[in-house]
């Protein structure tokens, strides 16, 4: 999740003036620049506020699943993986670590024993 706000240094007041006098939006939130020391909100992005006191509401999830509905879930999604170690190596025949500089020599090497070529 993004955070809703950004530490900006300046090298010099004349790029941070030029910078606080334009009006900047990010997916439609305006930006809002502020000093150091002023409290700011970590919730909605805004000053004047800390998150305890913020007025915006928090979104709950559409979902609410208990322990065991959470449990059940990951149960389910583990069974779909594979079972054995032949399994797993049976499916995923060319691993992306054959294109990696260290197991390239052992390919090779491999290679050279059977006279074979790819």
């Amino acid at each position: 999740k993004p955070m809703k706000y950004a530490f900006v240094y300046f090298r010099n007041d004349e790029d941070f003036s030029i910078a606080t006098n334009n009006v900047y939006e990010y997916e439609g939130q305006q930006l809002e620049w502020s000093p150091l020391d002023t409290k700011s909100c970590h919730r909605c992005g805004y000053t004047g506020h800390v998150a305890k006191e913020c007025q915006t509401e928090l979104r709950q999830r559409s979902n609410k699943l208990n322990r065991n509905q959470l449990l059940q879930q990951f149960k389910n999604r583990n069974k779909s993986k594979f079972n054995s170690y032949a399994d797993a190596t049976k499916g995923n025949r060319y691993p992306n670590n054959r294109q990696r500089h260290w197991n390239q020599n052992n390919i090779i090497n491999r290679q050279r024993n059977n006279n074979t070529y790819t």
